[in-house]
C-alpha cells in the first residue's frame, strides 16, 4: 500500500532547489517483503539519490542486486566495501577512550579480533563492546572461531551458564525474533509473565541482549 505513495514521492522535484537523499541499510535483512524493481521509481529528480546498502552472500553477488532493483550501471556509483583492517581496529579501540585506548597498541590482541571478525564492521562492534563490559575475557577470546556467529554462540554458552539470567534472556530474545514492531515492557509482561514477573528480571535480560537488538 505504501510503495505507489512513496514512489510519487520520490519523484516530486524537493522545493527550493533543496537535495534530497534517500537510505535504504541492509537490503539482505529484509523479512516480511520482497526487494525487487518495483521498490523505487525507475525515474528520479536531479537532486534525488538514493543510497543502499546489501550484503553479498552465495546466491546474491553485486551484479545480482543490482538486477534484483533494476539499477543499470551507468546510473550507479556502486564501491565495495572492503573489511577493516587492523589499523581500523586500533583506531576504533582508540577513540572508545579509557581503558579500552590502552589496548589498541596489543599487537596480539589486535590480531585476535581482526581473526575473528573477519574485518567485518559489525563483528568488530560486538566483539569490543564485550571487552569494554568485561563480558569477554581475553583468555575466552582467543579460543573463539572466526566468525559473528561463533561470538553469539559463545555469548549463548555463557549464558547457558548463569543459569537464573538464562531463561529471561532467552524468553526475551525469541518474543523480539517474532515481533512485528516494538516491544514495551508492559507488552512483555503481558506476554510471558512468568519471567518476567519482577521488573528487574526484565531490565537484566535487556541489558543483556542490549547489543544484539
Amino acid at each position: 500500500m505504501l510503495r505507489p505513495l512513496i514512489a510519487d514521492w520520490l519523484q516530486r522535484t524537493p522545493p527550493d532547489g533543496q537535495r534530497l537523499l534517500v537510505v535504504l541499510d541492509g537490503l539482505d535483512e529484509a523479512i516480511g517483503w520482497e526487494v525487487n524493481r518495483k521498490l523505487f521509481p525507475s525515474d528520479f529528480p536531479p537532486h534525488t539519490k538514493l543510497l543502499a546498502s546489501a550484503r553479498e552472500m552465495g546466491l546474491r553477488s553485486r551484479h545480482d542486486w543490482l538486477n534484483t532493483l533494476g539499477w543499470r550501471d551507468t546510473q550507479i556509483f556502486a564501491p565495495t566495501l572492503r573489511p577493516l583492517q587492523r589499523s581500523a581496529v586500533a583506531d576504533i579501540l582508540q577513540r572508545m577512550g579509557a581503558p579500552l585506548d590502552t589496548l589498541a597498541t596489543d599487537i596480539d590482541l589486535l590480531d585476535e579480533l581482526e581473526r575473528i571478525s573477519e574485518g567485518d564492521p559489525l563483528t568488530i562492534r560486538l566483539l569490543v563492546e564485550a571487552l569494554r563490559d568485561e563480558e569477554l575475557p581475553l583468555a575466552r577470546l582467543t579460543r573463539l572461531p572466526p566468525g559473528l556467529e561463533s561470538f553469539v554462540r559463545d555469548w549463548l554458552e555463557e549464558l547457558e551458564r548463569r543459569g537464573t539470567e538464562r531463561r529471561a534472556v532467552r524468553t526475551l530474545l525469541e518474543l523480539c525474533a517474532v515481533a512485528l514492531g516494538p516491544l514495551t515492557a508492559t507488552d512483555l509482561e503481558q506476554l510471558a509473565p512468568e519471567p518476567f514477573a519482577v521488573s528487574a528480571e526484565l531490565d537484566q535480560a535487556v541489558q543483556a541482549v542490549a547489543r544484539f537488538i
